[in-house]
């Protein structure tokens, strides 16, 4: 269902632009911000601002150019406070897998988050590794077993992993899904969207339609440096609505700007829009089930 108005059902907050790696579909070396989040900023957005839109936000993401759990005490302080105001199972987050230990774990269970997604993007040690370039694919398995057993034994959730495909991975699918399957744990699987840019990873994904997409209709990105956009692939900002420190939510929401956007996407023409223009991607969102973007696939065997 697309959302006519201007109330979000998601919310994605990028704490910072700290990353430990450097995969080859991501933009992220390119990426000019700096530095974590205004902490005292977000918490008023979320006590004063998000709240007032609380029966209609269906999740807040913890994660977009960033590995969240590089600062897992902000991760964690935010996270809480989403929860105390907007109530359990709104709280969502995606990681890379390279930093877990159990204390972590069973933090991050006690939260009752709505879903923890980590973003494995290989099967084997060599390409793992070519794909998330300055991980330990070891490291990072064994980390997410990690999680899976503290969680089945807290009763917490299952994750979902997820494996973006290019044609370096694409033979490590099966595999891949064989091994996850075997766990009981959800698998997705998608395609690259290709939004590194020429020098990275092309587009390994279904043509993008020329209809409304309801994954940027409904949901807001605030970027580290309180830019508000409307979608994950605007790493650079090409489509600022508004800024968090300059203005209020409810004014970027209800300004021109926006309103422009989405009259643009209802009336089928976002291709007059740069940033959709040269999108890739079919997105599509799931409510309470997680987002997935440029999907092959999503099993979910929990």
């Amino acid at each position: 269902m697309i959302n006519l108005g201007c109330l979000p059902r998601r919310v994605h907050i990028e704490t910072s632009t700290a990353c430990n790696s450097n995969c080859i579909i991501c933009p992220h070396s390119k990426i000019t911000r700096k530095g974590t989040i205004d902490v005292e900023r977000v918490k008023k957005i979320i006590s004063e601002e998000l709240i007032e839109y609380k029966n209609d936000i269906d999740l807040v993401e913890f994660h977009n150019y960033n590995e969240p759990f590089l600062n897992f005490e902000l991760f964690y302080e935010l996270a809480s406070y989403v929860k105390s105001f907007l109530g359990k199972y709104k709280v969502g987050a995606v990681t890379n897998g390279s930093i877990m230990d159990k204390q972590m774990a069973l933090k991050i269970i006690e939260l009752r988050l709505q879903h923890l997604f980590f973003s494995v993007d290989g099967f084997s040690k060599d390409v793992y590794e070519q794909q998330r370039v300055g991980l330990n694919r070891d490291e990072v398995y064994n980390n997410i077993n990690l999680f899976c057993e503290v969680s089945q034994i807290q009763s917490g959730i299952i994750p979902l992993i997820s494996f973006t495909v290019t044609e370096k991975n694409k033979h490590e699918v099966g595999d891949f899904k064989n091994y996850w399957k075997a766990r009981r744990i959800n698998i997705s699987i998608q395609g690259c969207d290709g939004r590194g840019g020429p020098d990275k990873e092309p587009v390994f994904s279904k043509d993008c339609n020329s209809g409304p997409c309801t994954y940027a209709l409904d949901g807001i990105y605030i970027l580290s440096n309180l830019d508000v956009v409307p979608c994950c692939l605007d790493w650079s900002g090409q489509a600022v609505m508004g800024n968090l420190g300059q203005q209020s939510l409810k004014e970027i929401l209800e300004g021109d700007k926006y309103d422009l956007f989405r009259q643009l996407h209802l009336a089928w023409r976002k291709n007059e829009i740069p940033l959709c223009r040269d999108c890739q991607t079919h997105m599509a969102y799931s409510p309470g089930k997680g987002t997935y973007f440029g999907y092959l696939e999503t099993i979910r065997e929990g």
